[in-house]
């Protein structure tokens, strides 16, 4: 099928011929303002997020165009990851990721933040995204490109959005499950979410915990809860 609202752009079009062949989903990230046609203001979604209300992108982006930077609360991260080095207590390699960006921009800016990825839909700027790969953190950036598959060296995207911070480019908003919620395929009653939060915006989160049981939950339950399809479906 084809709608020509929808464009399929090859991997090989924008991240640099050494990640090649690339199975590290965080290398591509680094690339995203390299999309041909991208707009200056442009929305990062995985294919588990999903819109629960109609919304505007004001939304997203504050009235002076700013991205609005949507956070999970994390006060003690900062000293739990402390801790966890100190007692070498392990680490999962998306958590040492984040990490990684934080202490990045405290390097750089002298700023820490201790906010965690929501797990949804992101807003960027181009213009900001592109500063941050090809000046502020191009060397750390580019010497990740070589990490074919996932790796602990990697730098997580929230880079950008702490980046937005520090550069007075964003605006910090924590978020709550109403406006936010992450249901984790394992927790076998997703509509239980949705009635209780009715959250603007929800990820369907396959974890390492998940079933193959708990993945056949999610077809009914998008088909209950979104029972008209899109124009962009089969």
């Amino acid at each position: 099928m084809e709608n020509e609202k929808v464009e399929i752009v090859d991997i090989r079009e924008i991240i640099p011929e050494e990640a090649l062949p690339c199975y590290n989903s965080v290398i591509i990230e680094h690339f995203l303002y390299k999309i041909p046609g991208l707009s200056e203001h442009f929305l990062y979604a995985n294919d588990d997020m999903f819109f629960n209300a109609d919304i505007g992108p004001e939304f997203f982006f504050n009235s002076d165009g700013m991205p609005i930077v949507r956070l999970q609360r994390a006060f003690l991260s900062k000293w739990m990851n402390r801790i966890r080095k100190v007692f070498n207590i392990p680490t999962n390699i998306y958590r040492k990721t984040i990490d990684r960006a934080a202490v990045l921009i405290q390097e750089k800016f002298g700023k820490y933040y201790s906010g965690t990825p929501h797990h949804n839909i992101d807003s960027y700027r181009k213009t900001d995204y592109r500063n941050a790969v090809e000046k502020d953190f191009r060397d750390e950036i580019f010497s990740t490109l070589t990490n074919h598959l996932r790796s602990e060296h990697d730098i997580q995207r929230i880079v950008y959005l702490y980046y937005a911070l520090a550069k007075k480019r964003g605006k910090l908003r924590y978020v709550s499950r109403k406006e936010s919620c992450r249901i984790r395929l394992q927790k076998h009653d997703f509509m239980k979410y949705i009635t209780s939060y009715d959250p603007v915006l929800f990820c369907l989160n396959d974890t390492h915990r998940a079933t193959d049981k708990d993945r056949e939950r999610v077809k009914p339950f998008l088909e209950a809860l979104f029972p008209e399809k899109s124009g962009y479906e089969l």
